[in-house]
């Protein structure tokens, strides 16, 4: 039975596929729909029309949905409107990212009639409208954060009810409160009450590389002793030595002080994020501090463990340990020229592709993520092809190679000992370290050009379409307020609400993925 709202007025922007489902629906229920225009941004719209309830698509008008939902969310707030996403192919990280980004409801599609009466305002707290999209979808099974990595919690559901939940000292709606509070927080659900990573055998091992960072001698001495079992360790005595051993090396897993001269352990995470190959490390916070928001703190900047310094070897080797799991079974797998299936933000493409090329691989490689699909064949240490898709972008050979090394999804390796590479292929070790030294350089380039020219900042709206699906607020913050056309990058950090500390290393992120480009004078 339909329920009857009354008077409600809603602001319709699901573009023209779904417009007329999504109009007749609001009809039924007492609401009269109004049609979005084509040009203005939502904040705009919203202001003009007023409306009580906002219908938003994945893509409007060239834009990610969640794109035009973060400008306009203080406007939305201040009226307690109810956005209700149209996201028809929506997976569950989806789902949280719309919740994050202020909707108050995800609809996946025509058939499904969601209640209105019992939509929650988008001011109402994130685990509160999750817990009502659960209820929706009678979400069944358990829901696990930060799956693999010492993080690791977990929520069960039962006919969308939650029946239990616990995130390090944190339990029930506070635990589930906890765990959504991070940006892009993993998420897996399965329909079993327990979930756990467990290591393939049968392989070679990888031989793990760790990097302890750490001022106070003694307890870097400490540390390193306890992690010898596990690999070969280093230290560095504070961060910024720490960080330019991570920039020139490749490690598996680096422990880190929060509290360190010259650059401490937040600093240190900073830089790490946004070097395209120190950021695959995986890295361990210690500090003299056991904080529940200490925790959540480091899982946003970018950690995948907190502890805190106890001198216990078993604690510290045991969360080491867990955090060598994902790249320990992926390689074990390849060695025995099996398949395997690969969460690439667990081990990074860039440590991924030297496996397939130390382990003299053969085969091909498929992954995809949010801004496209990728293939990667290799035969025996070679490079065969490379093919990017992305939008109707298409790219071959190093340049995909390039693109795929930034993709953050899902990849799946299918050995075919027949795969043969040209003459002249190159060597994938030779490619790689070719790569990344352009990579830098480029990226320092396109980065000093673009902080001299902002007023010459264009959007590529395809591409920031799929860019805004899972993008970070902090990003579709710096997406919208590029598309105001700031003309400097004091201005440019202003409009986002961002210190130019944080607007900076995501314009380069843009940039590298051609969401945005610098237009040509003339």
């Amino acid at each position: 039975m339909a329920v009857q709202i009354g008077s409600g007025r809603a602001l319709v922007m699901v573009g023209p596929t779904f417009s007329s489902a999504v109009e007749g629906y609001l009809v039924s229920q007492a609401v009269l729909p109004i049609a979005a225009k084509e040009g203005p941004a939502l904040r705009q719209q919203a202001l003009e029309s007023l409306p009580d309830y906002v219908f938003l698509g994945d893509v409007f008008a060239g834009r990610g949905g969640r794109e035009w939902l973060v400008p306009a969310m203080e406007l939305l707030g201040a009226r307690r409107t109810r956005v209700v996403a149209y996201a028809p192919d929506a997976g569950l990280e989806e789902v949280v990212a719309w919740l994050s980004a202020g909707a108050s409801a995800v609809w996946h599609g025509v058939d499904e009639r969601p209640d209105l009466a019992v939509v929650p305002a988008c001011t109402a707290p994130l685990s509160q409208r999750f817990l009502a999209y659960a209820e929706a979808q009678r979400l069944t099974g358990t829901l696990t954060f930060f799956p693999g990595l010492p993080f690791e919690g977990s929520a069960r559901f039962e006919y969308g009810q939650l029946a239990e939940a616990s995130l390090g000292a944190a339990t029930g709606v506070d635990a589930l409160a906890d765990a959504l509070s991070v940006d892009e927080v993993p998420l897996r659900l399965e329909q079993r009450d327990t979930v756990q990573l467990r290591p393939v055998s049968g392989g070679t091992r990888h031989r793990a590389r760790l990097l302890v960072v750490e001022d106070d001698e003694a307890v870097r001495s400490l540390v390193m002793k306890q992690l010898e079992p596990l690999g070969e360790v280093v230290g560095a005595a504070d961060g910024l030595e720490g960080w330019a051993m991570a920039c020139g090396g490749e490690f598996d897993v680096a422990v880190a002080d929060l509290a360190m001269p010259r650059l401490d352990g937040w600093g240190f995470l900073r830089r790490l994020r946004h070097h395209p190959l120190a950021r695959e490390t995986a890295v361990l916070v210690l500090s003299a501090q056991d904080d529940m928001r200490d925790t959540l703190e480091a899982a946003k900047a970018g950690a995948r463990a907190y502890l805190r310094k106890s001198g216990r070897s078993r604690e510290l080797t045991d969360a080491v340990a867990k955090l060598l799991v994902p790249r320990q079974a992926v390689w074990e797998a390849l060695a025995r020229d099996d398949g395997c299936e690969v969460e690439l933000p667990h081990v990074g493409p860039h440590w991924l592709v030297r496996a397939l090329a130390e382990l003299d691989c053969s085969g091909v490689l498929h992954a995809e993520d949010v801004m496209g699909r990728y293939e990667l064949t290799v035969a025996h240490g070679k490079l065969a092809s490379a093919v990017a898709q992305t939008g109707s972008f298409r790219f071959e050979g190093r340049m995909a190679l390039d693109a795929l090394l930034a993709a953050v999804g899902h990849a799946r390796f299918v050995p075919n000992p027949d795969v043969h590479a040209g003459q002249n292929a190159g060597w994938l070790f030779s490619t790689l370290d070719e790569l990344l030294a352009t990579e830098l350089k480029a990226a320092k380039s396109r980065l000093e050009h673009a902080a001299r020219a902002v007023d010459r900042l264009s959007v590529v709206d395809e591409l920031a379409a799929l860019f805004a699906t899972l993008a970070s607020k902090h990003e579709l913050k710096v997406l919208a307020a590029l598309r105001s056309r700031p003309s400097t990058l004091d201005e440019l950090s202003r409009q986002a609400a961002l210190p130019v500390d944080e607007t900076t290393p995501v314009l380069a992120d843009l940039l590298r993925r051609g969401v945005v480009t610098v237009q040509v004078e003339g």
